[in-house]
């Protein structure tokens, strides 16, 4: 008998899927640390062209942090055993997530209209094209990873 990836621990006795969580954690952490000491290191060279952040940013902001709230729900609810309800705060999750990338790509729209690239010589837009378009990627990763979890939970 094997155990699943979720049983699998490792010498110091910690969880293998917890030890994956934490290094991928403080991956993320480091490569938006990283983003963000760029970004101010360029932004004091000068040849900076600033732009107003359009709307559609915050609110995509204010989305994310609904959804932080209602997955927090849906794990309350997990560890109630209320099945019912955990479906239901991860269907809004989700939905939450499909949002956040619908505004993020309001937003980008409006950027265009605006004339600020990813590419095309403002540094400004293309720190911004680049960190927000990994905090899609990371919902994006959050994702599939939330579905490789659901896959091995008891559809019942």
């Amino acid at each position: 008998m094997t155990a699943t990836m979720e049983e699998q621990v490792t010498q110091t006795k910690i969880p293998t899927l917890k030890i994956v969580l934490w290094v991928g954690m403080a991956s993320m952490v480091m490569l938006f640390a990283g983003l963000t000491s760029g970004y101010i290191v360029r932004q004091a060279e000068g040849n900076w062209m600033a732009f107003n952040v359009p709307s559609a940013f915050y609110i995509s902001t204010g989305i994310l942090l609904a959804s932080s709230i209602t997955m927090f729900l849906a794990l309350r609810a997990a560890k109630n055993d209320q099945k019912q309800s955990l479906k239901t705060w991860l269907i809004i999750t989700l939905g939450l997530g499909f949002a956040f990338v619908f505004s993020q790509f309001l937003g980008y729209n409006q950027l265009v209209k605006e004339g600020v690239f990813f590419t095309g010589g403002n540094v400004a837009g293309s720190f911004f094209y680049a960190i927000t378009g990994l905090h899609i990627a990371h919902l994006a990763g959050g994702i599939l990873a939330g579905r490789h979890e659901g896959a091995e939970m008891d559809p019942a």
